[in-house]
């Protein structure tokens, strides 16, 4: 008897819970659904302040200047490792549209003495600081390289400056890149790097010819 009335109890029990749960996630699910209900009217200040936001994150004219350097192209590149003759190298490059036309991204694969070099890079236009940026990571380092720069009104001469780590000293040194789009078939990248004496000296050319 006694083992009965324990077992009955232990029935209700479960199915008191059972209905709680039940409400529990009714009630969850209509908040879920209403979650716009009974929220206060955004104020005057919020919605400008949205409006700002949303277009801080869209794709602009700016962006569209990155177009010129959009598809395959063969890379013919000089490195400067001081003075004298620079070395050289056949590269392949890969840009395309990613995120929905706000940043263009490069694939870059090339040899260097002799050893697969691959590198990636990100380009796009801030329109919260009026600023083109970029990025570059590659298989021979681990240093994550950042940049900022401007663009003339033609939209074909861009003008980056940044800083990283020289890999022997750890000093941070400063550069400059300049990009001439040329032709819709051909751009030109050069980079200029601080050296110890303060001085800016070319330390890479690469020329981009499309892909026929």
């Amino acid at each position: 008897m006694l083992k009965n009335k324990h077992l009955g109890m232990a029935l209700r029990t479960l199915l008191a819970c059972s209905v709680l749960v039940g409400i529990t996630a009714l009630v969850a699910s209509r908040v879920v659904s209403d979650d716009t209900k009974g929220q206060p009217e955004m104020t005057k200040e919020q919605m400008e302040a949205q409006k700002k936001m949303e277009e801080a994150g869209r794709p602009g004219p700016h962006h569209k200047h990155l177009d010129a350097i959009v598809g395959e192209w063969n890379c013919d590149s000089k490195f400067w490792m001081g003075p004298g003759e620079p070395m050289t190298a056949k590269a392949t490059a890969s840009y395309k549209w990613i995120l929905d036309g706000r940043f263009v991204q490069e694939e870059y694969n090339s040899e260097f003495e002799g050893k697969p070099f691959k590198g990636i890079g990100t380009f796009g236009y801030d329109n919260t600081t009026k600023k083109y940026s970029s990025t570059w990571i590659d298989n021979m380092s681990t240093t994550l390289y950042v940049s900022s720069g401007t663009c003339d009104d033609s939209g074909k001469s861009f003008t980056f400056n940044g800083e990283s780590p020289c890999s022997m000293t750890g000093k941070i040194l400063k550069d400059r890149s300049e990009w001439k789009i040329i032709s819709k078939d051909k751009h030109v990248f050069e980079m200029f790097k601080e050296g110890e004496d303060g001085k800016m000296m070319k330390v890479m050319e690469i020329t981009y010819n499309r892909k026929a």
